[in-house]
């Protein structure tokens, strides 16, 4: 950080338009790596919680489809149950 350094007679050492400058832009450089580091993590951390989330949508949907799966199959084996007991021999 720029700063002026105050000398005994009260004469202030001013920095000059360049260290303002020069400050003023690794400033900005370092805001800029930070921005983009914090940017590049949120973004992992995105791609983690959204793997998750699909990685549970596809648990769910194949124990979906097997509780599915179940259920016809009984329908099946009732409905040929039923078909057995009304047959005529």
């Amino acid at each position: 950080m720029v700063s002026a350094t105050v000398f005994a007679n009260g004469k202030a050492d001013e920095p000059t338009p360049e260290e303002v400058v020069e400050e003023s832009v690794n400033s900005s450089v370092k805001a800029g790596k930070d921005a983009a580091t914090s940017a590049k993590q949120a973004g992992k951390e995105a791609a983690d919680t959204g793997k998750e989330i699909g990685d549970a949508a596809k648990k769910a949907g194949k124990e979906i489809g097997t509780v599915g799966k179940k259920i016809g199959d009984t329908a099946k084996a009732f409905g040929q149950g039923v078909a057995d007991a009304f047959k005529e021999d």
